[in-house]
Order: structure tokens, then sequence, then C-alpha cells
């Protein structure tokens, strides 16, 4: 964390701490709209660590290692950060900070296919499934930016 005063100078010796959240989110990138990934009925992730304290150094500056628990989780994961810094008068400044994480290198996305099988009913609509019919599925492995994972990831 850095810190200055309103005209530059460093904000050295004033206090601060970081709390922070993880959280699940839903992966949804925007190439892949019509695919499903992660569980249908997630489990909501949450943790959370009370704030962590320090002071600034002679540059208004200070450091925190944020060390996030293992969760096991098929949904993406956004850190929630806030930091606060106490003026020399006590009064707090604070600014929030929100990454995305991804707890795993690839997703897996599902979708109704969208082609029509052998047999398909004259004007049903691709990608809708009926009971006892046969029904095809398309899915696909995203990397966390979106693009697709090789084969041999």
């Amino acid at each position: 964390m850095r810190a200055s005063y309103l005209f530059g100078l460093p904000a050295s010796a004033c206090s601060v701490e970081l709390s922070w959240t993880l959280e699940s989110v839903p992966f949804r990138p925007r190439e892949w709209k019509a695919f499903q990934f992660g569980e249908l009925s997630p489990k909501r992730v949450v943790a959370s660590r009370d704030a962590a304290s320090g002071v600034l150094d002679a540059n208004g500056s200070a450091r925190f290692k944020v060390e996030l628990p293992q969760v096991e989780t098929a949904s993406a994961l956004c850190l929630h950060a806030v930091g606060r810094v106490l003026d020399v008068g006590g009064r707090p400044v604070a600014q929030e900070l929100s990454v995305p994480v991804d707890p795993a290198p690839l997703y897996l996305g599902l979708r109704a296919g969208a082609e029509r099988l052998a047999g398909d009913t004259p004007g049903t609509r691709a990608g809708r499934i009926i009971a006892g019919q046969p029904a095809r599925f398309e899915c696909v492995a995203v990397q966390p930016d979106g693009s697709p994972a090789g084969l041999d990831a």
C-alpha cells in the first residue's frame, strides 16, 4: 500500500490496515455466452480475514502478504480488498480493489447442441432438449482469459 497527502508528500508514520474477502463469482467469458460454466447450483464460497495493521514507512508505503486459502469450487473467485489509512488527525481514508482469482487453470463449459439430430421434428429449435429424444451437448475447455484451452491442458 502507498499513501500520500493531498499535495504529494508521503503519508509517513500513519496507521494503515488491510482487510479482504474472497468470494465465488460466476465465470462468464464474453466469447462463450451460450455455455454454462461451473456447477448448476454452486456452493457459495466466502472467506475473509480481519484487518492486518501496520504503519507506513518514510515513503508512505507498507506491505501486506495476503495468503488465500485453498477452496474447493468450480467457480471463479474474486478477492475484494480494502485498505485504510488513518491520517495524523485520525481521519480514515479507504480504497477498495477487486481482483479476479482463478482457482484452476481452466474452466469447463457445457451447452445444449446447436446442431439438429437426424429425425428432429421439423419446426423444433436447435439447442432445445425434448424428453425421451436423443440430445447433443457441446463441451469446451476455456482458460481464465476466455481463450480456448489446448488439448494437452
